[in-house]
């Protein structure tokens, strides 16, 4: 079944195209930024490969996050067959729910320290007609900064403790 939405009139394209423009403008400008802070300490194909990685997972984020939620302390991911021989139920139970903290944690570590590349996705709002709020427009600006800053200072401590000439 499909949503029944009503627009009351038409908003103003051409804002919300420039809008849009300029969010896919610093989602560029941020993953540049991690190629360029990677670029100083690993070698081009790892760097390209680092840089899809972040790119696909800031991408992926509200998956990370869904997945974060069903990893809920009362509910489990992995419940396959252990490699090793577990002598009692029991033993079996806390091992699989300590591969499941583990894995829990690790993919909250990943929300908090990527970045949400969703942030710059306009579509929706472009497609409904909606204007893109200000809200979103200074969480991405913000975003941008705060990372731009840590990359930056990152690059920069690399290649100035670097090795240039051997």
């Amino acid at each position: 079944m499909k949503k029944l939405k009503l627009i009351p009139r038409a908003k103003p394209f051409i804002t919300n195209y420039f809008k849009s423009i300029w969010m896919i403008f610093l989602s560029f400008t941020l993953i540049t930024l991690v190629a360029i802070c990677t670029s100083t300490f690993l070698s081009g194909p790892v760097a390209v490969l680092f840089c899809f990685f972040i790119f696909f997972c800031g991408q992926a984020m509200e998956v990370i996050k869904t997945t974060v939620e069903v990893l809920s302390p009362g509910r489990l991911l992995y419940t396959g067959h252990l490699a090793w021989q577990v002598d009692t139920e029991a033993q079996s139970g806390r091992i699989i729910h300590f591969i499941n903290e583990i894995i829990r944690y690790f993919l909250n570590g990943l929300t908090v320290v990527l970045p949400h590349f969703s942030i710059y996705n306009t579509t929706e709002y472009m497609v409904d007609n909606v204007m893109i709020p200000r809200s979103q427009m200074i969480w991405g600006l913000g975003q941008f900064g705060v990372f731009g800053v840590v990359l930056f200072v990152v690059a920069a401590t690399i290649f100035h403790y670097r090795e240039v000439a051997k």
